[in-house]
Formats: structure tokens, sequence, C-alpha cells
């Protein structure tokens, strides 16, 4: 499925940061979270059923994905 998302990070160490929470895409989430868990965020996106997803980590931060 082809589907637009708006994904919005809230990083657990806001100090290195300017904003507490901020737009990235897709491609660019792998910087803030890891490539495993990118991958694991978009295979959750693709079988989103409801227009909000929230995903937390220990160690990185909050992930909100939001279905366009």
């Amino acid at each position: 499925m082809n589907k637009d998302y708006l994904i919005v990070f809230t990083p657990l160490e806001k100090s290195k940061y300017i904003n507490k929470r901020f737009l990235v895409s897709m491609n660019q989430l792998k910087k803030y979270i890891g490539s495993n868990n990118a991958y694991k965020a978009f295979v959750k996106a693709e079988n989103l059923k409801t227009n909000k997803l929230t995903l937390k980590y220990r160690t990185h931060g909050k992930i909100e994905i939001y279905l366009k």
C-alpha cells in the first residue's frame, strides 16, 4: 500500500537537539533510532488501522506516526 505519513520524534536527550519535538522523514528515522528499530516502525506503520500510532523506545525517545 502507498500511504503518506507524518512522523514526529520526541528525543529523550533534549540537550542534544534544538527542538523538543520535530518532524522526521521515514528515510531519516534510522539516524535517530537505528536501522533495525526504523524497519520495525515502518512495518507497524504499514499495518496501521487507526490514524495514529505511538512507539516508545527507552533509549531513544518517542515516535508518533500519523496517517495523512
